[in-house]
């Protein structure tokens, strides 16, 4: 039988079997093809879908994923400098995930068009220092577009815009604050470039200048050891003569005066929130929503802490709301303008609104309770009427 061999059957039997093995691994296979996903490009999963054990349907989404080499920093221009911006233009980016380091990019991508409610382009600029990023990060860009090689330039608080949307500057003129209309140009930081109405070597107002008028008198500071002379107005008392702008907890962006109490034309704390119930009520479009005793809010509290100098703290709610072309617009409504009360001096502050116009209105309100210059230092005539 050895040397005779296998017989017919036993060889078709055999091969019988090997091709039933076969089609079983190629069901297997099939299976486990079934099981597995091929991603279309080389990356890393940023987020998983669905948990063992669940239903797998046809063209349900199971992960998301990205290519780290693909991020961009996408950022809007200002409409007045859309179109200095080309592709290949070198953009400087910092990273608050990386404080201190700056790194260079190229801009690969600009829109053809303005977004609606920013009235911003959008840009798309490619990091080109080699650096870790992620997605959402927060990132400055700066691009330079025009460029001045001479020009006349002032600090941005020196400019006042007017009711109606002008720009005027406060020159000192024989100890006098002539007004100027000026034609603004390029901004860099708090430098603005003044293409038409003041002069090169110019003295300017940049403190105060919210409450002067054309031909009051003024007078120049002294400068500190190292500064430039400042210009305020006379008679301004010993209160601080504008709002200071400052970054509460390092992050949101405050105006604050603090305005002693002889200085101002009302005398209490009910009377400050009177006058801005009123200048809110007259504005074409704000709406007053109401007052609210943050220091009786607060003192009712059981574990309730309050400063000692605090003798009252009220804010003043209103909004401004003129359009409502998105959901996250609410995020910064409504408004508040707080005053607190100390022995000598109320201070009042208010977090800036992203509208500049709304700011500026609300930084005119504040201003509106100082004494005019003639009457620091002294009390207004009994029954007289209280602006």
């Amino acid at each position: 039988m050895l040397e005779a061999g296998p017989t017919v059957t036993e060889i078709g039997v055999a091969q019988a079997a090997v091709e039933e093995v076969a089609a079983r691994r190629g069901l297997a296979q099939a299976k486990l093809d079934e099981c597995l996903l091929e991603a279309p490009f080389g990356g890393v999963i940023t987020e998983v879908l669905v948990r063992p054990g669940d239903l797998a349907r046809p063209q349900a989404p199971l992960l998301k994923m990205m290519d780290p080499s693909s991020l961009v920093v996408r950022a809007g221009l200002p409409e007045s400098c859309a179109a200095d911006i080309r592709e290949g233009t070198e953009a400087v980016v910092r990273l608050d995930a990386y404080p201190g380091e700056t790194f260079c990019a190229k801009i690969e991508r600009v829109y053809p068009r303005l977004e609606w409610g920013s009235r911003t382009r959008i840009i798309e600029a490619k990091v080109v220092d080699p650096v870790e990023l992620m997605p959402r990060l927060f990132v400055r860009l700066s691009v330079q577009g025009r460029v001045a090689d001479s020009a006349v330039v002032v600090p941005d608080a020196a400019i006042v815009t007017t009711p109606r949307g002008g720009k005027v500057v406060y020159v000192v003129n024989s100890s006098k604050a002539e007004m100027r209309k000026v034609a603004i140009g390029l901004q860099q930081g708090d430098r603005v470039q003044i293409t038409d109405g003041l002069r090169a070597g110019e003295m300017v107002v940049t403190a105060g200048n919210l409450n002067l008028k054309d031909g009051v008198e003024v007078s120049v500071a002294k400068a500190a050891p190292g500064g430039k002379p400042a210009v305020a107005r006379k008679d301004e008392g010993d209160g601080e003569a504008e709002m200071k702008r400052l970054l509460l907890q390092g992050k949101f962006p405050v105006r604050l005066r603090k305005c002693d109490k002889g200085g101002l034309r009302l005398d209490t704390l009910d009377e400050l929130c009177g006058y801005l119930h009123d200048a809110i009520e007259k504005h074409p479009f704000a709406r007053y929503i109401g007052t609210f005793d943050h220091y009786s809010h607060t003192t009712s509290l059981s574990d309730g802490v309050v400063d000692s100098g605090i003798l009252g703290a009220k804010n003043v709610m209103f909004c401004f709301g003129k359009k409502l072309e998105s959901p996250d617009v609410l995020s910064v409504r409504p408004r508040s303008i707080g005053i607190c009360e100390t022995e000598s001096q109320f201070v009042i502050s208010f977090l800036e609104a992203p509208s500049a116009k709304a700011t500026e209105t609300m930084e005119r309100w504040v201003c509106g309770l100082a004494r005019p210059a003639s009457d620091v230092g002294g009390k207004q005539a009994q029954g007289g009427e209280k602006q």
